[in-house]
């Protein structure tokens, strides 16, 4: 069973709280992990989110590893992944990668609410 929650799994502090602010003041519950181990380990204990937004450059598990991961377990694998990167991959790699949406940084509010969106309701407060 899925929650209303996303996982933004970002290593860039400011960031991450900075666009969980954002979402929060919007309506939006939001869980935060800086890597992909964290992000993992947290899926395997709680209620699956309802999507992840996921960085690509990050420690301990970047964002593909993690995507690997996920695709293999079979609880997990069906969670879209919205990925949010600054890095130049192609837009073939993360297509094959199973990207339900990309967000390229810097991402703009309208961006995130729309594209987000699809996935969770996004007040517009």
């Amino acid at each position: 069973m899925a929650s209303h929650a996303l996982l933004l799994v970002e290593d860039d502090d400011d960031l991450r709280l900075t666009v969980a602010e954002v979402l929060r003041d919007h309506g939006v519950e939001v869980v935060e992990a800086s890597n992909g181990v964290e992000a993992l380990d947290w899926m395997h204990a709680h209620e699956k989110p309802a999507a992840i937004v996921l960085d690509l450059m990050m420690p301990k598990m970047d964002g593909m590893q993690f995507r690997a991961a996920q695709l293999e377990d079979p609880d997990l694998r069906d969670i879209p992944v919205v990925f949010m990167t600054a890095s130049t991959v192609g837009q073939h790699v993360l297509d094959a990668a199973g990207a339900a949406a990309v967000l390229r940084k810097p991402v703009t509010i309208e961006e995130l609410f729309t594209v987000l969106g699809r996935f969770v309701e996004v007040g517009r407060g």
